[in-house]
């Protein structure tokens, strides 16, 4: 499994590449998308996922420029979802296979 923090400082941007059995996911990516692509060089994965957490007001995100410069063009973006005791929240599944996880949804960078 591989797991990478890229901040972006002057925005306060964090964005996110997880990876397991040669695939790759990347949540919430910024605009200059090179980094995400050597990153998967560098540790042999491909990109399969682009996920955006929510919708980002502050910057321009790389999700579809990532999307067309990699192999599956696969983007899941979802809308804000505020889960609660009453609903028992929602939950998106974000990996398959032996290393799957979920994500609660959250209305944006406060949940």
């Amino acid at each position: 499994m591989y797991f990478e923090q890229f901040y972006l400082g002057c925005l306060a941007h964090a964005s996110y590449m997880i990876a397991s059995e040669g695939e790759a996911i990347v949540v919430d990516p910024q605009r200059d998308v090179e980094i995400y692509l050597k990153a998967a060089e560098a540790n042999q994965v491909s990109i399969g996922h682009i996920f955006e957490t929510h919708l980002h007001a502050d910057f321009v995100s790389g999700h579809r420029e990532l999307a067309s410069r990699t192999a599956r063009r696969s983007i899941s973006e979802h809308k804000p979802v505020r889960p609660s005791a009453r609903s028992g929240g929602r939950r998106l599944p974000i990996a398959s296979g032996e290393n799957a996880n979920h994500r609660a949804g959250n209305s944006g960078t406060h949940p």
